[in-house]
């Protein structure tokens, strides 16, 4: 699964968080891999939002979602890595926030204090509950926060995640009514492939994740330097995800 987060999306369109959620095929383990936004890519020829053709181009790996939406960021990141996307999810803030209001929040510790001029909103440390506007400030703001750069957001992205995650394995065991809510509200508020866009589609794939307990599951940001994949590092890691094994970086 590709998640091109809108959550932080320029004025030009680009997406620049992107995530892909591996599930083993035994669904004992998962992993989810961070792809750095701006990495040099090759964005192939896609199709256009007004029906045209775009050409193929050497740029930054969010210009694919500005260029062609979903299908052409899954497009390059087929292309890099050589793995098979199976479905993709899309969230804008909106269905962001709806999610976790509809489990009322996640309990998470903040490390420092966040400010997020936009919305004037700001987290201070320590461990809390985070509605759904507090935590798409925790989740996209990067300018003042630790060195400020997309390396610490994307961590601090998976942090959220693997948070998430729990909380929704949690609430499923405590109150299955909050999950359902959930999931209801995810097929209005995201954008999906055909084959996750129904609620009992949704389901089913919540079904293969919550069986994977965060133990279970590694979390890695594809290695870069300067903007640059770091290799072989970063082929090892597409390898490994192509033959379902532990990731060992």
């Amino acid at each position: 699964m590709l998640g091109s987060d809108k959550t932080d999306i320029n004025s030009n369109g680009r997406a620049k968080s992107a995530m892909l959620l591996h599930l083993s095929a035994d669904r004992s383990r998962g992993a989810l891999l961070s792809v750095p936004a701006d990495i040099p890519v090759d964005i192939p020829a896609c199709s256009a939002a007004d029906g045209t053709r775009t050409r193929p181009q050497k740029a930054p790996f969010n210009l694919a979602f500005q260029v062609g939406g979903a299908a052409c960021s899954i497009r390059t990141f087929e292309k890099l890595s050589g793995v098979r996307v199976d479905h993709y999810v899309v969230a804008d803030a909106c269905g962001f926030e709806k999610m976790v209001d509809a489990i009322h929040g996640v309990d998470l510790q903040v490390d420092e204090r966040i400010y997020d001029p936009e919305t004037d909103i700001a987290l201070e440390p320590g461990r809390q509950k985070l509605n759904g506007a507090q935590a798409l400030v925790y989740a996209r703001t990067r300018q003042g926060v630790g060195d400020g750069t997309e390396l610490n957001r994307m961590r601090r992205q998976q942090y959220f995640m693997k948070v998430l995650v729990d909380s929704i394995v949690d609430t499923a065991t405590a109150r299955p009514d909050r999950v359902y809510r959930m999931l209801d509200a995810a097929t209005g508020a995201l954008t999906v492939d055909p084959g996750l866009d129904s609620l009992s589609k949704l389901y089913r794939l919540w079904d293969d994740v919550q069986g994977i307990s965060s133990a279970h599951t590694q979390y890695r940001v594809l290695p870069e330097l300067n903007s640059e994949l770091v290799q072989p590092k970063a082929n090892d890691l597409f390898g490994q995800l192509r033959d379902d094994k532990e990731l060992s970086l």
